[in-house]
């Protein structure tokens, strides 16, 4: 894995990098994705959402730990939990990673910026979030509270959590 903490990727690099068998279009990863042969799990994070975006409340609480929603129509005891909180004995040397960019539309917006690797602390947490459909309805997701194994390097903290 030849990652370098603060660098900044794109999601070609990314697959590339971790060595994945094969590329992972944007859609598919969809905010994380975990490969069973590489025992990988890039987090990808756009900090600021688009209005029309899931209401996701990603946010770094301060430069060590980082509060993320797993996909919606996901449980607490869903494989996805199992894998982020290494709830199985072959999940116990997961690699989480997180990539985050500051929103979509800037002039970055092909790259990512590598934060580390991070660790699940605590236990999921259950939560409903607003359906896209308008309709007012909701679909389960969980909580996860990251504690990052390095701090946030202070500018790239500012420039992304900045308004």
């Amino acid at each position: 894995m030849d990652l370098t903490l603060n660098e900044k990727y794109s999601y070609e690099d990314i697959s590339r990098l971790l060595n994945w068998s094969k590329y992972i279009s944007a859609q598919i990863i969809g905010g994380y994705r975990y490969d069973d042969e590489t025992n990988t799990l890039p987090v990808l994070v756009n900090y600021n959402k688009e209005d029309d975006a899931i209401a996701y409340e990603d946010h770094f609480e301060n430069e060590e730990y980082l509060i993320a929603l797993s996909k919606t129509n996901r449980k607490v005891n869903c494989k996805d939990a199992e894998i982020i909180f290494r709830k199985q004995p072959e999940y116990k040397n997961t690699k989480i990673l997180l990539f985050v960019r500051k929103n979509k539309n800037d002039s970055e917006t092909k790259t990512f910026y590598f934060l580390g690797e991070m660790n699940a602390a605590g236990d999921p947490e259950p939560v409903a979030v607003p359906k896209r459909d308008g309709t007012g309805g909701k679909v389960s997701a969980f909580k996860v509270r990251y504690r990052l194994e390095s701090n946030v390097r202070r500018d790239i903290y500012e420039y992304i959590t900045e308004s």
